[in-house]
């Protein structure tokens, strides 16, 4: 993997968790609306053929995030 595309996948993982890691002490009701919303959309994956997000994957990124 070169490091224009390690770069974008960062990039885009950032870009999926911000909304859930910006804004601290949200409830659990709206973490669960930003997740169905990310869910919800289609998207295009840097280095991969998917177009959609887990609920697991999201939340394993938000983990790696905050680790």
């Amino acid at each position: 993997m070169d490091q224009d595309l390690r770069r974008n996948i960062s990039l885009f993982r950032f870009t999926i968790v911000s909304p859930l890691v910006n804004r601290k002490g949200m409830s659990r009701g709206e973490q669960e609306a930003v997740l169905r919303d990310i869910m919800a959309k289609d998207w295009e994956i840097p280095g991969s053929p998917r177009s959609s997000i887990a609920r697991s994957t999201v939340l394993r990124w938000v983990a790696l995030y905050e680790k």
